[in-house]
């Protein structure tokens, strides 16, 4: 990648993101924040007339930074409505600035299946695969997971900072709480980086799974090896099986004799077995309810076996996800999450209101896309408090209008609205002049005594002449 480089001020930035001003003259070859609050990225092939801002590189004076933009430039905030926002500590670890593979490889079917099970694990027991939407895929773990080791193969750094982050989120009250926590993934993950690599003939056999349960807990693969019916040919043993080990296994976990990891292992292990690959998810209906994760590795351990094993409706929701975590990535490119990791964490660690972060521009009204790491987004849904906290400011537009309480029923807002009606419909009552040539009665007849007859001299004489009555 090549960039110019710009050391600015605070105050020059805001005009620059947004074209009112333009870039200095003369750039630099390497970003340097010892003497300056931020440095801007562009690319070196563009001329400066027509300039975009591709990276806000922020250091330790980033604080200092997002508190005088939110303040005294709001409308440039965030700035990743601009441009990516990164610190200059992971631009250098990710070694962003030496990219040169600048598209991303076919994932590992490990993956997709495994945000396939993840997105029916946090469904909360909804095993109907062909109806689930494949958009609550990026608002998984698994998926930014996923990007996090396609992204950055080779860099283990990487990987640890992206669980790091998603943990920090899982955290924060504002957002709501998934059945599946980054604790319980972290395991598979592992499992899946390491298992991954392995040449695909080798797994593509029953026994994989077997292998794979007893690297995990040797017990409960012995309990899956004894249970002959789990590799019977007749799919209703099979079945029967199944029931036998969740039986056995759920009794064993009651009574505290398991790992809290084997059962879901085991579990998974089983229903993979006795469906001969993923057409038997819904044997884990009770179990997933009480085991979320049970269907994260149900996915793992599909995953592992390949696409051979996998029913109609798994191959097309996975087909989906890989088109998803292959998409096309530069650093240099417009961010497509809502707001960047640095911005999120200063927000996070600056104000604990519910309404700021519902306050930001972002795509889905319920939810938040953060970045991550460049190029790795995830998306973390509002929860139920903080999505109606955040539309309390829509209700104070309404506050004059709507009463408060029973001893204010009507406000002087209202009352003067009132009296201009009154007033304009005295306006419309009043006749109106006729048109020339033409005779208007009036609306009320006697209504004024400038339209009454006036009597005449002989009219009064007449009257006083009538004879009384009764003559």
């Amino acid at each position: 990648m090549n960039f110019s480089w710009y050391p600015l001020p605070r105050q020059d930035l805001p005009g620059i993101l947004e074209r009112r001003s333009q870039l200095p003259k003369a750039g630099v070859m390497t970003p340097d924040l010892s003497s300056t609050d931020v440095v801007l990225g562009v690319r070196r092939e563009i001329t400066t007339s027509d300039a975009a801002p591709a990276v806000v590189l922020v250091g330790s004076a980033r604080k200092e930074l997002f508190s005088w933009v939110s303040t005294y430039a709001e409308e440039a905030f965030p700035l990743s409505q601009f441009c990516r926002v990164c610190s200059i500590e992971d631009w250098t670890q990710l070694e962003l600035e030496k990219r040169n593979d600048l598209t991303v490889g076919a994932p590992a079917s490990i993956w997709p299946s495994i945000v396939l099970g993840e997105m029916l694990g946090q469904a909360k027991g909804d095993l109907d695969v062909a109806a689930v939407p494949i958009g609550r895929a990026t608002a998984c773990s698994s998926f930014a997971m996923a990007r996090a080791v396609l992204l950055y193969p080779c860099n283990e750094l990487a990987q640890s900072m992206c669980v790091e982050r998603l943990a920090v989120i899982e955290c924060d009250p504002r957002f709501g709480r998934r059945p599946i926590s980054v604790e319980l993934l972290k395991k598979i993950w592992n499992a899946a980086i390491s298992l991954q690599s392995v040449p695909r003939k080798e797994l593509n056999t029953p026994d994989t799974v077997l292998k794979v349960v007893d690297a995990i807990d040797k017990r409960t693969s012995d309990l899956l090896m004894r249970n002959t019916l789990l590799l019977s040919d007749s799919a209703e043993d099979r079945v029967v099986g199944f029931d036998s080990v969740a039986d056995t296994l759920l009794d064993r976990w009651g009574q505290k004799s398991l790992d809290s990891h084997a059962s879901p292992v085991a579990l998974a292990a089983a229903a993979i077995l006795a469906g001969r690959g993923t057409s038997h998810i819904r044997l884990l209906g009770p179990s997933s309810k009480l085991f979320p994760e049970t269907l994260v590795w149900y996915a793992l351990l599909a995953g592992v076996l390949g696409p051979e094993w996998w029913d109609k409706a798994w191959m097309r929701l996975t087909k989906g996800i890989e088109r998803g975590l292959a998409q096309f990535f530069r650093p240099d490119e417009p961010v497509s999450a809502d707001i960047c990791w640095s911005e999120y964490e200063w927000l996070s660690r600056t104000y604990d209101s519910l309404e700021i972060l519902a306050s930001i521009p972002r795509s889905v009204s319920t939810s938040l896309a953060i970045e991550l790491l460049p190029g790795v987004n995830c998306q973390f849904r509002f929860s139920g408090s903080t999505h109606i906290q955040s539309r309390v400011s829509e209700g104070d537009r309404l506050a004059e209008t709507v009463p408060t309480d029973d001893t204010a029923t009507v406000s002087p807002s209202n009352l003067a609205k009132a009296v201009d009606l009154l007033a304009h419909a005295q306006a419309l009552l009043k006749p109106q002049a006729p048109l020339r040539g033409q005779s208007q009665s009036s609306l009320f007849t006697d209504a004024s005594p400038t339209n009454e007859k006036r009597p005449t001299r002989r009219g009064v004489e007449r009257a006083s002449k009538k004879p009384p009555s009764g003559q």
